[in-house]
This record gives C-alpha cells, sequence and structure tokens, in this order.
C-alpha cells in the first residue's frame, strides 16, 4: 500500500510539473512541449515543418505498437514466395509480412509500388488493405523484377480473395501489369479512365498513373486518411518511411536521404483502390489508436475510492 501511495504522489507531482511547464513556457503548445522534452527520437522531431505527414499520429502509432524495451508488441508472421509451387511458406525474415489472415468472407485491395528490382535500388513493394476497416492485413518489400513481380502479386491476390490490384503504371509497372493482364490473366485490375485525343473517347487503362497531377491528389488522400484515422496501420517499416517523407526546398515531396518511400506510395496506391471500390465513404468514424495517449484517457477508469482520474484535464492532449 505505501508503495501505491508514493506511485500516486509521484504521478500528481509529475503531472503538476508538465501541467505548468506546458502552459508557462510553451503555452500549451504540446508539440514544442514534446521537441524540447521528448520521450523518444522521433519526437525530437515531431514540430518539424518539413515532414508531410502528421508526426504526432505518427508516433502514437509507433509507441501503440512498441513494447517499452522497442520491440514489435505483436511480430507478424513472415513469408517467402515459391516461384515452384506458387504459394507462400513461413520463413524467418521472409518478404512478406502478415498482420492479418485471410477471412473467408473478406474483401481486399493490394497497392503495388513497383521498383527495377536492383540491390541497390527501391524495393518493390505490396500492401494489402482488408475492407471496410481499411487495416493493412499484409506488407510485400523485397527487390525484385517487375515482371517476377506479376507473379507474388497474383499470388497474393489469390490468397486474398482475389483483392482488386491496383499496380503503379509508370516505368517497370508497366511490365507488372501486363504480366498480370496478358499472361497471368488476374481478374480484377484497377483502370482508369482517360480521355484518347486520336481517337476522341474515353478508354480504359490499367494500373495507377503517378505523375504531377496525381502524386499531390493520392499523398493528400492518404494523409487525410491518416489525420482522421481511418486507416489502421500495423507495419513499423510504413510508419518510418510516412515519419521521414517530407517537403523539399523545391516543392517536390520524397524520402529523406538515405530514407525510402516504397512502402508509403504502395499504402497510397491501395487507398485510391479503396476509394475506387467506395470504400471511404462509409469510414466517418474517427477511430482512437489503441495504446495512444487518448485512447488510454478514454478507456481510464477511476479507482475504488473515486481518486485520481489521471490526465482527465491534462492541457493540450486531445
Amino acid at each position: 500500500k505505501d508503495d501505491r501511495e508514493w506511485q500516486k504522489h509521484e504521478a500528481l507531482k509529475r503531472l503538476h510539473w508538465r501541467r505548468k511547464t506546458l502552459m508557462a513556457q510553451f503555452r500549451g503548445d504540446l508539440d514544442f512541449f514534446k521537441q524540447e522534452y521528448p520521450l523518444t527520437a522521433e519526437e525530437a522531431f515531431i514540430t518539424s515543418g518539413q515532414q508531410v505527414f502528421n508526426t504526432r499520429k505518427i508516433v502514437d502509432l509507433t509507441y501503440a505498437l512498441k513494447k517499452d524495451d522497442g520491440q514489435p508488441r505483436n511480430p507478424p508472421a513472415t513469408y517467402r514466395h515459391s516461384r515452384a509451387e506458387r504459394n507462400f511458406y513461413k520463413a524467418p525474415y521472409g518478404a512478406l509480412r502478415v498482420y492479418r489472415e485471410p477471412s473467408p468472407h473478406g474483401v481486399y485491395v493490394l497497392g503495388v509500388d513497383v521498383a527495377e528490382g536492383l540491390k541497390d535500388g527501391d524495393y518493390s513493394t505490396i500492401q494489402v488493405l482488408e475492407l471496410p476497416d481499411l487495416a493493412q492485413a499484409a506488407v510485400y518489400q523485397d527487390w525484385i523484377k517487375p515482371d517476377d513481380l506479376g507473379e507474388v502479386a497474383y499470388d497474393l491476390g489469390k490468397l486474398y480473395k482475389w483483392g482488386l490490384i491496383a499496380v503503379e503504371n509508370n516505368g517497370p509497372g508497366i511490365a507488372t501489369n501486363l504480366r498480370l493482364r496478358d499472361q497471368l490473366y488476374y481478374p480484377i485490375l484497377y483502370t482508369r479512365e482517360i480521355f484518347d485525343n486520336q481517337q476522341r473517347k474515353y478508354t480504359q487503362k490499367i494500373g495507377w498513373s503517378t505523375n504531377r497531377a496525381s502524386k499531390p491528389v493520392m499523398i493528400t488522400a492518404l494523409r487525410g486518411a491518416i489525420d482522421d484515422d481511418l486507416l489502421r496501420m500495423y507495419d513499423l517499416e510504413t510508419l518510418d518511411e510516412l515519419m521521414h517523407y517530407v517537403l523539399r526546398k523545391d516543392g517536390s515531396m520524397g524520402a529523406q536521404q538515405g530514407k525510402h518511400d516504397d512502402l508509403l506510395m504502395a499504402l497510397a496506391i491501395a487507398l485510391q483502390a479503396a476509394s475506387q471500390k467506395g470504400t471511404l465513404g462509409d469510414r466517418q468514424i474517427r477511430q482512437r489508436v489503441e495504446g495512444s495517449v487518448e485512447w488510454h484517457f478514454a478507456n481510464m477508469r477511476p479507482e475504488a475510492d473515486d481518486e485520481y482520474r489521471i490526465g482527465s484535464q491534462d492541457y493540450g492532449d486531445d
């Protein structure tokens, strides 16, 4: 009992210092407070104006997925792809990370970002989203040739109930799209409607086209989905890319030096595919990130003697 009383007393002392410092030194700005008194390396950069995505949200999501020692709270099952057997088998450090097994009645979309397959280059990535929750079901990340990626995408799409596959149709992505359509005959591919100036009519093109006009649209949509808590994210590597995706001085957006944005782009493409299926309009209820500060506050209950509800009037928190 003495130890419990000490803990309550210490908690109130620290809470009093936090509230006083937050208001006196930072005028209630929680982000600036976290920058000056960070609990993690991520919080030290939480107010940087270069970050494209809401770093406070990303930090909360990262906290929820990590244990105190920094290890994943619920590590995914990992798999490798067998070209000979055209399936996936369990393997340590496999390129496929599974967070949700395929559900018999599940509906899925797959976003695919294609790279050249060079060992010193970018990864080719696939993000699988389960609808309507917009939950990360699986993530694939590997150096693989574009046509071989078509086989992986086919087998992963088949595993996830023939989900709609949206492949970026830029550069090497053309080979992946053609492999899926003309050789593997995947049944459900993302298409977009464009106007053909020569034929003077609208035509259907497969794949998602990332260009100067569409990139801001897809990034803005992803940022909005994160801000509104529409996405259920479980992959720490994806969160790391979101944290280090920045607005450059020339106005362009991309990964910081030494970082990648392949998982991020695949996620943005998957979100566009989900939008085409009419999913986003059904998701209006904001979700608190499980394990975040606001989640703990929302689920906090008073003690038996109705004392202490720490954080119930914590200035600056949502």
